[in-house]
């Protein structure tokens, strides 16, 4: 299992405001949960993998470009201009036929000096847009997809609240603790999760407060926090209020 960083180790024990000989138990216990929930890779070999996934645009990211590259005045220019675009955008022209009717007119294919935009038929230029559309709406599904992962970032961070109430010794709950943003625990989470594998924008103190804020309504209900996160918003927004 890989080992967390001492800079790692003792920024933890400094959020948790214990003693820096304590550092190396919750760097442990940390790595132990981040692993166990997926959110860490457990060798070199997998964290090599994930820093390149890292280092990949996002789905997200590519549903934006396609979605431009579709509104774009010259599309094509576009995306010859960028050939990550134009990578992903070619097969789908070969397969419908595009590229084939180009080159019989003598456009020099792949690259930069193609057929012009306004050279083509306004139905190639439906089609293209079409294509982009298409592969916008491709990425826009990934990025639904990938949410699966959000069920385990519920996991983990109800496992910091236990790591956090075991190593600072409080007597409360570990649903009790704060979900302000400025809280102890807001920035213990947001420490501990940057050692894995969740993005920036789900470890932010105001994304990890407001997860942490729906977590600790959905144990005061008695609801489960584990499961299709519709059916527990469903559940959640239908549950008689309890005072404490």
């Amino acid at each position: 299992m890989a080992r967390l960083a001492p800079v790692h180790t003792s920024t933890l024990a400094e959020c948790l405001r214990s003693d820096p000989t304590d550092a190396n138990r919750v760097g442990f216990d940390v790595r132990s949960l981040l692993t166990a929930t997926g959110l860490r890779p457990a060798t070199a070999l997998q964290q090599l993998w994930a820093q390149a996934i890292e280092d990949e645009p996002t789905s997200q990211i590519w549903a934006k470009r396609f979605r431009a590259l579709a509104g774009a005045p010259d599309p094509l220019a576009e995306g010859w201009r960028n050939p990550e675009l134009w990578s992903r955008l070619r097969p789908l022209a070969r397969s419908r036929g595009l590229l084939g009717r180009w080159q019989d007119r003598g456009s020099s294919l792949g690259r930069l000096h193609g057929p012009d935009w306004a050279d083509l038929p306004p139905k190639e230029q439906q089609e293209v847009r079409a294509l982009a559309r298409h592969l916008a709406r491709y990425h826009t599904g990934l990025v639904r997809r990938g949410r699966a992962k959000q069920g385990a970032l519920d996991t983990a961070l109800s496992g910091l609240a236990e790591i956090y109430v075991s190593h600072t010794g409080l007597q409360k709950h570990p649903h009790e603790l704060p979900h302000a943003e400025a809280s102890l625990f807001i920035d213990f989470c947001a420490t501990a999760l940057a050692l894995g594998l969740v993005p920036v924008s789900s470890r932010t103190p105001q994304a990890l407060s407001r997860r942490w804020k729906r977590l600790k309504e959905l144990h005061r209900h008695g609801l489960p926090v584990k499961g299709p996160l519709k059916r527990r918003r469903r559940a959640l927004s239908s549950a008689p209020l309890r005072r404490k």
